[in-house]
């Protein structure tokens, strides 16, 4: 996939531009490289999902394993149970 960008410029820059084309296009492709990179290092590494976001993406791939109560399920359905809490149950 190609993406082809037009620049307008003054024509006295333009007849000059002609000359250095391939220079100009060799410095887009470093730009758009660095503007990518840059992209990618400004936004946050997305973080290891929860061991309840986990769960429920496993279910929502396998809905059979819904009726699977296997201890770690089990253990995880207390887990929950113990440590759940409203934000207004906190004050």
């Amino acid at each position: 996939m190609q993406i082809h960008v037009t620049l307008d410029v003054p024509d006295s820059l333009a007849s000059q531009a002609q000359d250095i084309e391939q220079t100009i296009k060799l410095f887009a492709d470093q730009t758009v490289q660095e503007a990518l990179k840059h992209e990618a290092s400004s936004t946050p590494a997305q973080e290891k999902p929860s061991k309840w976001a986990r769960i429920v993406e496993r279910n929502k791939r396998n809905p059979m394993s819904l009726g699977d109560y296997t201890e770690q399920d089990r253990k995880h359905r207390r887990e929950f149970r113990e440590n759940f809490e409203f934000n207004h149950d906190k004050a």
